[in-house]
């Protein structure tokens, strides 16, 4: 069954947080920031109200930083350490790898 990119970001910060991560960051190209407003719609990415900060919220929650490189990342910490979750933007699966 196909899953859109918005669904599996969402069960992957699920699992982070079940698991006792914390999510810091998205990362994520132009092409999937357009995916996932076209999926999520209006909610799908927030601005934050602080005119001095130029920064958008995955639903209201985890910073989404505009990266340059394809793909769409989460960057958490597990147990201090700070860590990189690749989310597959088709329904390939992604791969987790620690941050350098």
């Amino acid at each position: 069954m196909s899953t859109s990119l918005s669904d599996r970001l969402d069960a992957a910060l699920a699992k982070l947080r079940t698991d006792g991560c914390i999510p810091r960051e998205l990362g994520a190209d132009a092409t999937a920031i357009e995916q996932i407003i076209r999926e999520g719609g209006d909610s799908a990415l927030l601005m934050d109200c602080d005119r001095a900060r130029d920064v958008a919220w995955y639903k209201g929650e985890v910073e989404l930083r505009a990266m340059p490189e394809p793909g769409v990342c989460i960057y958490f910490e597990r147990d201090g350490r700070p860590e990189t979750l690749e989310i597959a933007t088709t329904d390939a699966p992604g791969r987790q790898r620690n941050a350098a």
